[in-house]
């Protein structure tokens, strides 16, 4: 099932910088206080995932045969499923595979100590105007943020979007633009489908070295 997100950070500052930044609020300093009046949202939905696995065969049969999720393509690096009407929802990357593929691969704000498990979450934003706001609101927070490239752009099947971390290091992406396939989604399995579309992929945790910091 999928539905609206929220995420979930590992340090008080660094949680109050980033999320402030992520929903729009105008508090430079991080403040854990909450001014709803003054926030503008930004991120709409998780609108894609991006893990590592050692085996893509094995991704590919649990994805499909179990999941429902339908192949969108792939090489010996990645695996790409879809969802729904999108062109991929979620790309599995052969073991310790660059978030970036391609003659130039992106490891920006990619974890050392977490070769397995999560690659990056790509949030999604309602347009331009919405993802240069964003970028905007995280520089002001202090959170370093980078323009993608456009061979990245392409990879992810977006118009646009920026990479930057939460406080323990995950790599996040924000975006807007997603393609959609050329042809209807088909279950990997007979199931009526995924609840997608708008409300993304659903929801995500982060996981923490240090619970209690948090």
């Amino acid at each position: 099932d999928c539905g609206p997100v929220v995420p979930k950070f590992r340090s008080r500052s660094w949680r109050n910088r980033v999320l402030a930044a992520m929903i729009g609020l105008r508090d430079p300093a991080g403040s854990p206080r909450l001014h709803r009046r003054q926030t503008v949202g930004y991120i709409n939905a998780l609108g894609y995932l991006g893990v590592r696995g050692n085996s893509l065969t094995d991704w590919r049969d649990y994805a499909s045969g179990f999941l429902g999720m339908a192949t969108a393509g792939g090489d010996a690096s990645h695996l790409a499923m879809r969802m729904d009407e999108r062109a991929q929802r979620l790309t599995v990357l052969a073991g310790d595979a660059p978030a970036q593929r391609g003659k130039a691969p992106d490891r920006r704000f990619e974890r050392s100590d977490a070769p397995g498990g999560i690659a990056y979450f790509g949030w999604e934003v309602a347009d331009a105007a919405a993802l240069a706001a964003l970028a905007g609101h995280l520089e002001q927070q202090r959170v370093p943020v980078f323009a993608a490239s456009r061979d990245l752009a392409d990879e992810r099947g977006v118009a646009d979007l920026i990479v930057f971390a939460d406080p323990q290091g995950n790599r996040l992406e924000a975006f807007h633009g997603a393609a959609l396939a050329a042809t209807p989604f088909v279950p990997g399995r007979n199931v009526s489908g995924f609840r997608c579309g708008a409300l993304g992929m659903g929801h995500a945790v982060l996981t923490v070295t240090d619970i209690d910091a948090v």
